[in-house]
Order: structure tokens, then C-alpha cells, then sequence
């Protein structure tokens, strides 16, 4: 699980760290010989799922636009 704290109202904040979240994955095989080390970090959403969260936001807000009027 991918545990992010932000300060209510600190849109940007909130999305900067959500765009930089990583998560610690273990190394296996060959790729913990070649780091020298058991885990690395890695970005804990890829490109798609960042792209799919603006997605679900984006409809989010329009729906609730809609409701408003």
C-alpha cells in the first residue's frame, strides 16, 4: 500500500506527490547482484495509471458540474 499525506487545500502539493510517489520493490536473481542490494526504488504509478487517474478526476468533475447546474 502507497501511503500519501498532503495538507487539505494544496491542490499542486497533492498531485506533485502523487506523480512522484515511489514504492520500494525487491530485486531477485541477477538484478540484486548487479545493485548490490535486495530492493530499489521504483515510481509507484506508471505513465497509463497517472493517465487514468486525470481521466476518472476530469469525468468526476464534470459529472458533479452537471449535478450542480
Amino acid at each position: 500500500m502507497i501511503e500519501i499525506a498532503f495538507e487539505p487545500h494544496d491542490t499542486m502539493g497533492f498531485v506533485q506527490k502523487l506523480v512522484t510517489a515511489e514504492q520500494e520493490v525487491k530485486l531477485s536473481g541477477i538484478y540484486k547482484q548487479i545493485a548490490g542490494r535486495e530492493t530499489e526504488l521504483q515510481d509507484a504509478f506508471d505513465l497509463n495509471e497517472l493517465e487514468e487517474i486525470a481521466e476518472y478526476i476530469q469525468t468526476y468533475v464534470k459529472h458533479r458540474r452537471q449535478e450542480q447546474q
